[in-house]
Protein backbone atom coordinates (compact mmCIF):
# COMPACT_ATOMS: atom_id res chain seq x y z
CA UNK A 1 0.00 0.00 0.00
CA UNK A 2 1.02 3.61 -0.79
CA UNK A 3 1.88 5.83 1.62
CA UNK A 4 -0.46 8.57 3.81
CA UNK A 5 1.50 11.18 4.08
CA UNK A 6 -0.18 14.77 4.44
CA UNK A 7 2.02 18.23 3.18
CA UNK A 8 0.98 21.60 2.67
CA UNK A 9 -0.15 22.41 -0.55
CA UNK A 10 -2.52 24.57 -2.78
CA UNK A 11 -5.30 22.47 -2.20
CA UNK A 12 -4.98 22.00 1.28
CA UNK A 13 -5.08 25.79 1.20
CA UNK A 14 -7.92 26.04 -0.46
CA UNK A 15 -9.81 23.76 1.54
CA UNK A 16 -9.14 25.53 4.39
CA UNK A 17 -9.80 28.78 3.35
CA UNK A 18 -13.56 27.46 2.16
CA UNK A 19 -13.79 26.25 5.37
CA UNK A 20 -13.18 29.50 6.97
CA UNK A 21 -15.70 30.92 4.59
CA UNK A 22 -18.19 28.29 5.52
CA UNK A 23 -17.92 28.97 9.41
CA UNK A 24 -16.43 25.06 9.67
CA UNK A 25 -13.01 25.58 10.65
CA UNK A 26 -14.07 25.81 14.45
CA UNK A 27 -15.86 22.80 14.43
CA UNK A 28 -13.13 20.92 12.45
CA UNK A 29 -10.26 22.21 14.98
CA UNK A 30 -12.39 21.10 18.14
CA UNK A 31 -13.26 17.61 16.17
CA UNK A 32 -9.55 17.08 15.08
CA UNK A 33 -8.77 18.34 19.39
CA UNK A 34 -11.01 15.14 20.15
CA UNK A 35 -9.73 12.43 18.05
CA UNK A 36 -5.93 13.77 18.62
CA UNK A 37 -6.98 13.72 22.44
CA UNK A 38 -5.68 17.03 22.72
CA UNK A 39 -6.49 18.74 26.41
CA UNK A 40 -5.56 22.01 26.42
CA UNK A 41 -6.70 24.79 28.51
CA UNK A 42 -7.07 26.10 24.70
CA UNK A 43 -10.53 26.25 23.59
CA UNK A 44 -11.68 27.28 19.52
CA UNK A 45 -13.46 30.62 21.55
CA UNK A 46 -9.67 31.46 23.14
CA UNK A 47 -8.90 31.27 19.72
CA UNK A 48 -11.48 33.10 18.82
CA UNK A 49 -8.97 35.28 15.83
CA UNK A 50 -9.49 33.28 12.71
CA UNK A 51 -5.53 33.39 11.96
CA UNK A 52 -5.07 32.21 15.06
CA UNK A 53 -7.55 29.39 14.40
CA UNK A 54 -6.20 28.48 11.17
CA UNK A 55 -2.06 28.63 12.53
CA UNK A 56 -3.04 26.03 15.58
CA UNK A 57 -5.15 23.86 12.91
CA UNK A 58 -2.37 23.88 10.39
CA UNK A 59 0.30 22.97 13.12
CA UNK A 60 -2.07 20.42 14.40
CA UNK A 61 -2.35 18.40 11.19
CA UNK A 62 1.10 19.13 9.94
CA UNK A 63 2.91 17.27 12.74
CA UNK A 64 4.41 14.39 12.15
CA UNK A 65 3.06 13.24 15.05
CA UNK A 66 -0.27 14.11 14.92
CA UNK A 67 -0.48 12.37 11.48
CA UNK A 68 0.48 9.07 12.68
CA UNK A 69 -2.79 9.32 14.67
CA UNK A 70 -4.80 10.55 12.31
CA UNK A 71 -3.71 7.74 9.70
CA UNK A 72 -3.79 5.45 12.28
CA UNK A 73 -7.07 6.03 12.96
CA UNK A 74 -8.82 6.09 9.55
CA UNK A 75 -6.99 3.08 8.61
CA UNK A 76 -8.62 1.14 11.77
CA UNK A 77 -12.07 3.11 10.42
CA UNK A 78 -11.36 2.16 7.12
CA UNK A 79 -10.60 -1.52 8.10
CA UNK A 80 -14.68 -1.46 9.20
CA UNK A 81 -16.20 -0.04 6.11
CA UNK A 82 -19.67 -1.23 6.44
CA UNK A 83 -20.63 -4.08 3.33
CA UNK A 84 -23.72 -2.18 2.48
CA UNK A 85 -20.92 0.02 0.56
CA UNK A 86 -18.72 -2.54 -0.78
CA UNK A 87 -22.21 -4.55 -1.75
CA UNK A 88 -22.96 -1.56 -3.67
CA UNK A 89 -20.18 -1.72 -5.67
CA UNK A 90 -20.27 -5.50 -5.97
CA UNK A 91 -24.03 -5.05 -7.35
CA UNK A 92 -23.01 -2.52 -9.63
CA UNK A 93 -19.91 -3.54 -11.04
CA UNK A 94 -19.76 -1.78 -14.75
CA UNK A 95 -17.81 -4.53 -16.48
CA UNK A 96 -15.82 -6.78 -14.36
CA UNK A 97 -17.20 -9.86 -12.91
CA UNK A 98 -13.41 -11.14 -11.20
CA UNK A 99 -13.68 -7.99 -8.42
CA UNK A 100 -13.57 -8.77 -4.94
CA UNK A 101 -14.85 -7.60 -1.97
CA UNK A 102 -10.77 -6.73 -1.00
CA UNK A 103 -10.17 -5.24 -4.46
CA UNK A 104 -13.00 -2.97 -3.81
CA UNK A 105 -11.83 -1.92 -0.04
CA UNK A 106 -8.80 -1.62 -1.57
CA UNK A 107 -9.65 1.22 -4.30
CA UNK A 108 -11.76 2.62 -1.13
CA UNK A 109 -8.48 3.12 0.72
CA UNK A 110 -6.05 4.46 -2.18
CA UNK A 111 -9.20 7.13 -2.51
CA UNK A 112 -9.22 8.44 1.18
CA UNK A 113 -5.14 8.48 1.20
CA UNK A 114 -5.25 10.33 -2.10
CA UNK A 115 -7.36 12.34 -0.74
CA UNK A 116 -5.72 12.58 2.72
CA UNK A 117 -2.59 13.43 0.88
CA UNK A 118 -4.13 16.46 -1.14
CA UNK A 119 -6.48 17.65 1.83
CA UNK A 120 -5.37 16.04 5.01
CA UNK A 121 -9.12 16.31 7.55
CA UNK A 122 -10.37 18.94 5.24
CA UNK A 123 -11.68 16.27 2.73
CA UNK A 124 -15.31 15.46 2.86
CA UNK A 125 -15.08 11.93 2.47
CA UNK A 126 -12.31 11.75 5.72
CA UNK A 127 -14.38 14.53 8.27
CA UNK A 128 -16.93 12.06 7.81
CA UNK A 129 -15.32 9.02 8.63
CA UNK A 130 -13.01 10.58 11.12
CA UNK A 131 -15.24 13.01 13.04
CA UNK A 132 -18.82 11.67 12.58
CA UNK A 133 -18.20 7.65 12.15
CA UNK A 134 -19.95 8.09 9.15
CA UNK A 135 -19.19 6.73 6.07
CA UNK A 136 -20.06 8.29 2.50
CA UNK A 137 -17.96 5.76 0.34
CA UNK A 138 -20.81 5.41 -2.08
CA UNK A 139 -21.10 9.16 -3.27
CA UNK A 140 -20.02 10.81 -6.28
CA UNK A 141 -16.58 11.35 -5.14
CA UNK A 142 -15.25 8.16 -4.28
CA UNK A 143 -18.05 5.83 -6.45
CA UNK A 144 -15.97 7.78 -9.66
CA UNK A 145 -12.81 6.81 -8.25
CA UNK A 146 -13.80 3.16 -7.80
CA UNK A 147 -15.82 2.55 -11.05
CA UNK A 148 -13.02 4.21 -12.84
CA UNK A 149 -10.28 2.07 -10.85
CA UNK A 150 -12.60 -1.15 -11.49
CA UNK A 151 -12.53 -0.60 -15.55
CA UNK A 152 -8.83 -0.02 -15.49
CA UNK A 153 -8.57 -3.28 -13.57
CA UNK A 154 -11.35 -5.09 -15.98
CA UNK A 155 -8.81 -3.78 -19.25
CA UNK A 156 -5.90 -5.39 -17.50
CA UNK A 157 -7.66 -8.48 -16.80
CA UNK A 158 -9.11 -8.27 -20.90
CA UNK A 159 -5.18 -7.25 -21.88
CA UNK A 160 -3.81 -10.32 -19.78
CA UNK A 161 -6.34 -12.96 -21.17
CA UNK A 162 -5.35 -11.73 -24.66
CA UNK A 163 -1.54 -12.50 -24.63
Amino acid sequence: MKKFYFKYNSKFEESLLLSIQEGGLKHQLKSLKKILKIKTKKNTSSLYPIKKCKDYFIELVTDKENQKKIVTLLLKKLDKIPKDIINYYLENKIENEEITKQQIKEFLIEYIRLKYNQESVLNFDISLILFDNRYGLSEEGPRDYVFDQMKKYGNNESQCNIL
